[in-house]
């Protein structure tokens, strides 16, 4: 797969009105990188791109040291043999006789389509000069499967080239051998971006007075170019469209551009990272209720000017969106340049929710002084200002009991006593924290208590105003164990600003004295991150 490092200040924070293509975005930008495969040799691999040890390279091809992934440029040789092609010879040997050969042109005319590839252009008299060269290789026959087979081994390739290549039979000499007679290979090239019969631009070159020259030339896109991302669903293929996403709701986040090099073909994962990364800078930047909003749905596509593939262009999204809204085609600029999408995929993470954060700026985290460790000393109750408390009957707060739960230094205690007067109300104490939450964000709720002996008719109420709270509304102390920590756990949705609150009483009976101990409360959400 290819990997492009994504600038920082790009992830910038953006409101975008509707998410049309930017042709901007190709006629400012460099053209693509264009490569050259050389003539005239048996095996060319760029050292840039690496095959797969997956799947074996096909008998059909034949291996030697490879040389430079640019043209080569005019030599002088030294006569000696070059290794003599499976192809045949026109009995006629020039070049116009090899163009007009119809035993090779036939080759190229009923060659099959192989499986999982779809034909983009047949015969021509030029091999493909493309973005994300791969490699070349040669055939022992012409041979559309085998090519194929090739481009399966290596990791990323998306397109292949397979053409007939008239070669001089000695390596030519100006003097002692400047057009030797011919002979006839076949090659395979393959391709990390989608090719197009706009990119068979290379005929030939001269070797002395020998000409290299190419015909058949057949050309072959994968069928299915996309593959599963890591964090992503499967890739659902939106053909030749890109998504244009109604104005409300306003999901779509933005767009980049990555144009087609030797280190960028066309990765899905190139614009998961970018979805991702605008992600992570959004939750690193929330908006003032601290919620964020996360990139959940990327359109992945190719982008041509006048059949010639440009660059992946990559569309993020916040919310996913299906087929029927994949409606963007083709467009041209004031100059008459057609630009057309292919090869247009979208990927969804399948969830999506503002997300809080756990930062300063946002006063997190959700509850504040959780462990009761930053108690004022000086007041009673020893409670932090973020807690407020009301107690009832013969009742008592104390926020600084020490040790509490696990490392922490303190813990709140309820202490609950009975009373001699039956005029006396029963004794209850309320602990309470205003906190903000998002509204149907679903989160669970924790916390540590013990108790003193004779408190097991006692109970711990949990106050969450919302009302599709559910999970146990009341934690009852009847039969657990005097001075043994226990957890309880209770799951609640969000309703935005509200008050959580603990009851500590003794319904129904008379409190026997003693106290009942909280610490270590947390609350936190249960969507992904």
């Amino acid at each position: 797969m290819f990997w492009l490092l994504l600038s920082v200040a790009l992830l910038l924070p953006t409101c975008f009105a509707q998410d049309d293509i930017d042709i901007s975005l190709v006629e400012d930008a460099p053209p693509p990188v264009i490569v050259k495969p050389p003539l005239d040799v048996a095996t060319n691999k760029p050292t840039v791109l690496t095959t797969t040890s997956a799947a074996p390279m096909p008998e059909d091809t034949a291996a030697v040291e490879g040389r430079s992934n640019e043209l080569l440029e005019a030599r002088d040789g030294d006569c000696s043999k070059q290794p003599v092609g499976p192809g045949p010879v026109p009995s006629s040997d020039t070049v116009d006789a090899f163009l007009k050969s119809t035993t090779l042109q036939s080759m190229a005319q009923q060659a099959s389509t192989p499986d999982d590839y779809f034909s983009i252009f047949k015969n021509a008299n030029a091999s493909v000069a493309g973005s994300t060269y791969m490699g070349l290789y040669t055939l022992t026959s012409y041979n559309t499967s085998a090519c194929a087979a090739v481009c399966n081994s290596v990791n990323g390739c998306l397109a292949f080239n397979i053409f007939i290549e008239r070669d001089p039979s000695l390596d030519p000499n100006a003097q002692n051998c400047p057009n030797p007679p011919s002979t006839i290979n076949y090659r395979c090239t393959v391709w990390g971006a989608p090719i197009s019969a706009s990119l068979a631009t290379q005929t030939g070159q001269w070797r002395a007075k020998f000409q290299v020259a190419v015909t058949g030339s057949n050309g072959y896109n994968v069928e299915l170019a996309a593959s599963r991302v890591s964090g992503f669903n499967a890739p659902v293929p939106f053909g030749n469209a890109s998504i244009n996403a109604p104005l409300s709701p306003a999901s779509y986040m933005g767009y980049q551009w990555f144009p087609f090099s030797q280190s960028q073909g066309f990765s899905a994962q190139t614009c998961a990272t970018y979805c991702q990364a605008q992600t992570f800078y959004n939750k690193n930047h929330p908006n003032p209720d601290c919620s964020y909003t996360p990139c959940t749905f990327f359109n992945a596509y190719v982008l041509s000017k006048n059949t010639i593939p440009q660059g992946l262009y990559c569309a993020i999204y916040n919310s996913t969106w299906s087929a029927s809204y994949a409606t963007n085609h083709a467009h041209y600029d004031q100059s008459g340049n057609n630009y057309t999408v292919s090869q247009s995929y979208g990927y969804s993470i399948g969830y999506y929710h503002p997300q809080p954060v756990y930062d300063d700026q946002c006063g997190a985290p959700f509850i504040k002084d959780p462990d009761f460790d930053s108690p004022d000393l000086n007041t009673y109750p020893y409670l932090s200002p973020y807690w407020n408390y009301t107690t009832t009957g013969s009742a008592s707060a104390n926020g600084g009991w020490s040790p509490g739960y696990g490392n922490s230094r303190f813990m709140f205690g309820a202490g609950l006593y009975s009373s001699s007067s039956p005029f006396s109300p029963a004794p209850s104490v309320t602990l309470s924290q205003v906190l903000t939450t998002i509204p149907q964000g679903t989160y669970t709720l924790g916390f540590y208590y013990k108790f003193d002996a004779g408190m097991d008719v006692c109970q711990i109420g949990l106050v969450f105003p919302d009302p599709k709270s559910y999970g146990p509304a009341t934690v009852s102390l009847a039969g657990k164990s005097p001075g043994t920590w226990y957890e309880a756990v209770a799951v609640m949705n969000g309703g935005g600003t509200e008050t959580l609150g603990f009851v500590f009483s003794c319904p129904g009976a008379n409190a026997p004295g003693g106290q009942i101990f909280l610490d270590s409360i947390y609350l936190a959400p249960d969507w992904p991150y």
